[in-house]
């Protein structure tokens, strides 16, 4: 019994040297393939990446065009929108404030993710979102 279990273990392990010996290593076919799988999981999570950026996009502007309204406080409107508008007029009086806004995407982007993120690479950046008229810091008016 012990002569065919050691039989046995000297197959087992001259099959195996055998296996091992008869296909040669390659260096460079080893590293051409572990390149092409980086490349491969590089693409992969860069698609994941854009993709998520893009959904990133319809969100914001769906929640900005929700939630700014009629009588909003401009502090909420700042921060929500950020600090980045073009001013269209502005008339300070005695007794009170009124101001145009316009907000574009990419200003929207930009105070949100940064001008450095994928969102903004991907964002019409000139597309106008509304603009808001102001009276003594409450949004009066908006017009998409």
């Amino acid at each position: 019994m012990s002569f065919k279990l050691s039989s046995f273990w000297v197959l087992a392990v001259s099959t195996m040297c055998l296996s091992a010996c008869s296909k040669k290593w390659n260096p460079d076919e080893q590293f051409s393939k572990q390149k092409r799988v980086q490349e491969a999981r590089r693409v992969q999570v860069h698609a994941k990446l854009e993709q998520q950026a893009k959904n990133n996009l319809i969100e914001i502007e769906r929640k900005v065009l929700v939630k700014v309204r009629r009588g909003m406080p401009l502090a909420e409107l700042d921060k929500l929108m950020g600090f980045r508008f073009e001013v269209l007029a502005s008339l300070p009086t005695a007794h009170s404030t009124w101001e145009t806004r316009k907000y574009r995407m990419g200003q929207l982007v930009a105070s949100t993710w940064g001008t450095a993120s994928l969102e903004y690479d991907f964002c019409e950046k000139d597309r106008n979102l509304f603009t808001v008229t102001l009276a003594n810091a409450i949004v009066r008016e908006i017009e998409y």
